[in-house]
């Protein structure tokens, strides 16, 4: 059976060695990247079952990097959580509303809500 491939796109090194371990031990298929540079194309090479944003990039935020996904129809079936250590909680609402990301973590979070979401997801 082929692994399930995540995508984790975070501007935090230790954020993505530390998540891309994690899930690997998990069994999952990790690519990660530190920016959302030509995000679309990527996308489309790996084809990942989950993608997993950081809220601020370099150069772009995650609910664009969300908004360009799920405008692609190519794409926009690919569950996309996002995940932030910078907007109150009570915002997370209005973000879900206004560019659909399929789920929304506040960081620090805590691994069992990650594992529950990406199994949600795609298992």
């Amino acid at each position: 059976m082929d692994k399930k491939k995540i995508l984790i796109v975070d501007d935090s090194p230790d954020i993505l060695e530390f998540t891309k371990r994690l899930l690997e031990t998990r069994g999952y298929a990790v690519t990660v990247l530190e920016d959302g540079k030509d995000i679309l194309a990527k996308v489309k090479a790996l084809l990942p079952q989950l993608i997993i944003l950081d809220m601020f990039l370099p150069n772009t935020t995650g609910l664009d990097i969300c908004q360009e996904i799920k405008s692609d129809a190519a794409l926009s079936q690919i569950p996309v959580l996002i995940t932030t250590g910078h907007l109150p909680e009570e915002e997370s609402a209005i973000i879900h509303a206004s560019v659909r990301p399929d789920a929304y973590l506040s960081k620090p979070f805590e691994l069992d809500d990650l594992l529950a979401t990406i199994k949600k997801y795609i298992n």
